[in-house]
């Protein structure tokens, strides 16, 4: 299936998502944009603030994540043409106005802050990357923890999760996608 036909899942699985009109920009800094400002050079990146819109969300895991995988070697490719700067000490690539991170390493893993309800994103996330994975994929759901754990592509296994709040207060997202 191409990514357009991947895309088009994901999208079609937040439809049940109430659309939510996007957030006003921040006023003034967040302790953690304060934090970080103030510990970093002029040179290193910053991440973003805005919330990132769950259409947005399950494309960017699946330009970034998806269509690199296994090896992942096409992701800062991708990370680039997407405004994403490296922060050169950590590795890790941030988006300069959404709250949107990315670390490749032996795998692929997003971080992002969305006021989208976390149930049908996590779902969406989920769908699109066990479509990635073949005619029929194996995706489960951690009733305890909301956690969503599918097959990808090539062999490769998906983490989707909740992971707390932003100082800003969005809820945080984590989406790994890796060999098992």
């Amino acid at each position: 299936m191409n990514r357009i036909g991947l895309s088009l899942i994901g999208i079609i699985a937040l439809a049940a998502c109430e659309e939510m009109p996007p957030p006003a920009p921040l006023q003034g800094e967040s302790l953690v944009e304060a934090l970080v400002v103030s510990a970093t050079s002029p040179d290193t990146p910053v991440l973003g603030t805005q919330s990132v819109p769950g259409r947005t969300a399950v494309e960017m895991f699946a330009a970034i994540c998806l269509d690199t995988a296994p090896s992942f070697r096409g992701a800062p490719a991708v990370l680039q043409a997407n405004s994403f700067v490296q922060n050169p000490a950590t590795g890790t690539w941030y988006h300069p106005t959404l709250n949107l991170s990315a670390h490749i390493s032996g795998d692929c893993s997003m971080v992002f802050g969305s006021t989208d309800e976390p149930g049908p994103l996590l779902m969406a996330l989920g769908i699109i990357t066990g479509a990635a994975s073949g005619p029929e994929p194996t995706i489960g759901v951690d009733e305890a923890g909301g956690a969503v754990i599918t097959q990808g592509p090539a062999g490769t296994v998906a983490l989707i999760e909740t992971s707390g709040r932003t100082d800003g207060e969005l809820p945080l997202f984590h989406a790994v996608l890796g060999r098992p």
